[in-house]
């Protein structure tokens, strides 16, 4: 483990503007969710301030938060060039040339991706707390806030995993059509969710949280803690038949 630390560690400290940027866009979606939040406790399900219907937040919120565990203002994600490098190739055949464990590559593409979603939950939980402060604690109280963002948070770190797996040992054409793929499935979900709920799943996981703070946001974690496991699993296994 201290080894892929130390290799996650050599991607990032290279990257910490990017990292800020993905951590400010975050904070962009944390500050919305707080105002729409704000919005539709206030006026019981009016009209949302930066969307035509609170669809479009649910929306953004299961197709964009699992995405942070990346950094997409990185040269990887930003350039035309990278259809052509394959930069995600080159990076296994870089550690692969010095000898490095499967094992340790795969690990510290999961490390990666903690930090990443770390930072950018950082964004996120502040800018919701900055501009959702005064009705969640209205509606809830502080620990309803905090177990909110723990449900959130367990939610993307249980599919954050996702990243590395696609990254890992193929290239940029497949990571775009998977991204596309995610956004598109999210989509989905997040209709079925309106339409099971009957409201929209950001109000009706608030809901939940107020009702008991602790077993949601109990759940959520445990359920992070063994997404990033599987898709550790899942990258070794994916790993060793690139070889």
């Amino acid at each position: 483990m201290r080894s892929a630390c130390r290799i996650a560690w050599f991607e990032l400290k290279g990257r910490l503007v990017p990292l800020v940027l993905t951590s400010l866009m975050a904070a962009v979606n944390g500050y919305m969710l707080g105002s729409e939040i704000t919005a539709y406790l206030s006026g019981a399900g009016t009209k949302p301030i930066f969307f035509s219907s609170f669809y479009a937040m649910d929306w953004m919120l299961v197709a964009v938060l699992p995405l942070l565990g990346t950094i997409p203002f990185t040269k990887e994600y930003l350039s035309w060039s990278s259809f052509m490098d394959e930069p995600f190739l080159k990076r296994l055949r870089f550690y692969r040339m010095w000898a490095i464990p499967l094992g340790v590559v795969a690990w510290s593409r999961i490390v990666y991706a903690l930090v990443c979603l770390a930072a950018s939950q950082l964004g996120f939980v502040a800018a919701l707390a900055v501009s959702g402060w005064s009705a969640m604690t209205e509606y809830g109280n502080v620990w309803t806030l905090v177990s909110y963002a723990l449900v959130w948070f367990g939610y993307s770190a249980a599919l954050c995993g996702i990243n590395p797996y696609l990254e890992s040992g193929t290239n940029a054409k497949i990571v775009l059509a998977g991204t596309f793929g995610i956004l598109v499935l999210s989509a989905g979900a997040a209709a079925a969710f309106r339409l099971l709920l009957g409201e929209p799943l950001f109000v009706w996981l608030l809901r939940a949280v107020r009702a008991d703070a602790f077993v949601p946001a109990a759940l959520a974690v445990a359920a992070g803690i063994a997404g990033l496991l599987l898709f550790r699993l899942a990258l070794g296994r994916r790993l060793a038949r690139n070889e």
